[in-house]
């Protein structure tokens, strides 16, 4: 493994642009089927390249924004290469692939960071976005009649995910009062073979959202927060025709009491909603102290 990087420095920036090169060989030879001593081994050879760019923007003395890059080969493992029927579970077989392709992922964030000492307020957001390449995933083959199942690993494009995040800290007039903030939202596009009989093959998505508020009061010897929390996910099946979404609901409170010596009390209490998970009673709602 060794890298090459060129980093530039100047008053309101500075940035470093680079790349790790690992070369990878492999050689191996399956003891499950019934070899010959003449067959070959199964021979991989790659040459892995991560570049990486990093760009920092002072704004201001405590403002700052960055945008980074990164590229990822990802090598598929000997299980997936070896090219054997494992019947380990007979109605779960798994058949290894050896056309298999290395994956390579591309991630790219954007980290803008505000702090103001005056007010004492301090933000935080962050983007990414994140394609994968080449991606590797399972296809599953159903036999209707005889119930068994089928994995192949093999390659194939699709494979996102974007992702925000904001968090705000920041006290009120009154300063024994202060708020905090933190919104979360990614929406990931996996996808997945499944085949029914050997027909044409269908893919799943999944959809995933979490937001999330807090609100503290503060003084010296004690602090009180009151939050609330929500977290949706929806997954759509092409193969069954099935689309499911469940909410997960939290509304609680913290209380934290500082006595002399340094002695602390803490407590907290949530309440659980949960819908769409077809089930009712406590298992839908309950409090926890």
């Amino acid at each position: 493994l060794f890298n090459l990087a060129v980093r530039t420095s100047r008053k309101k920036y500075n940035y470093n642009i680079g790349a790790d090169f690992e070369p990878q060989k492999s050689v191996s030879r399956s003891l499950l089927e019934k070899a010959t001593p003449a067959e070959e081994p199964l021979r991989k050879s790659v040459f892995n390249i991560s570049p990486t760019v990093n760009f920092r923007y002072k704004l201001s003395k405590r403002t700052r924004l960055q945008i980074v890059y990164r590229g990822k080969s990802r090598q598929p493992n000997i299980r997936d290469l070896q090219p054997v029927t494992d019947r380990t579970n007979p109605l779960n077989i798994r058949v290894g692939n050896p056309s298999l392709k290395p994956s390579y992922t591309n991630t790219f964030t954007l980290n803008f960071n505000s702090y103001n000492a005056k007010h004492q307020r301090n933000m935080v957001a962050s983007v990414l976005a994140e394609n994968t390449i080449n991606s590797i995933t399972n296809q599953v083959t159903y036999d209707s009649e005889s119930g068994v199942r089928t994995t192949t690993p093999l390659n194939l494009n699709g494979n996102w995910r974007a992702m925000g995040s904001f968090s705000l800290n920041t006290p009120f007039k009154n300063r024994s009062w202060r708020f905090r903030t933190y919104s979360y939202l990614q929406y990931r596009n996996q996808n997945g073979y499944s085949t029914i009989n050997k027909e044409a093959p269908v893919k799943s998505t999944v959809k995933h959202l979490t937001a999330r508020q807090q609100l503290t009061y503060r003084t010296k010897q004690m602090e009180i927060s009151a939050r609330a929390e929500l977290l949706y996910n929806n997954s759509h099946n092409n193969v069954k025709e099935t689309r499911t979404e469940t909410y997960d609901y939290r509304f609680g409170t913290e209380v934290q009491y500082y006595f002399p010596w340094g002695i602390e009390l803490f407590s907290d209490l949530t309440c659980f909603q949960r819908s769409g998970y077809g089930y009712s009673g406590n298992a839908r709602e309950n409090l926890m102290w």
